[in-house]
């Protein structure tokens, strides 16, 4: 579906604060991960608070810190990806159209290629 012109800024400025928010939110996951080895606090305050162990909360802070880190890979490359239309001026139905036809001009370059190599063959036994 094609965000149009209109709602592009709006569209590029929703991927960079989704962007800066998973970000924060990763860095503070691995910080919470990593300061909790070394902090007798979590202990205490998880049992406390949350009847939780200290190792099953760090399985959780691992996992989330894992699909944050796999959200933000996804958005920085949508990020990029945009970057690169907006220095090429091209809008994501042209950059597919363009990238189509190089496909095919490629295919029939190559189909070109084994066809006269096919009879040049025949011709000089």
């Amino acid at each position: 579906n094609c965000v149009g012109e209109r709602n592009y800024r709006w569209f590029f400025a929703f991927v960079c604060a989704t962007m800066a928010a998973t970000t924060l939110q990763f860095a503070l996951c691995i910080w919470l991960f990593v300061d909790s080895f070394g902090d007798d606090w979590y202990r205490t305050r998880l049992q406390e608070l949350y009847s939780m162990h200290l190792v099953a909360w760090q399985v959780v802070i691992g996992i989330v810190a894992g699909l944050l880190a796999i959200t933000d890979i996804l958005l920085m490359h949508l990020y990029g990806f945009h970057i690169m239309l907006a220095i090429t001026g091209q809008t994501t139905y042209e950059w597919i159209i363009d990238r189509r036809d190089r496909k095919r001009a490629a295919e029939a370059a190559k189909k070109q290629a084994e066809a006269e190599g096919k009879g040049g063959a025949e011709m000089h036994p």
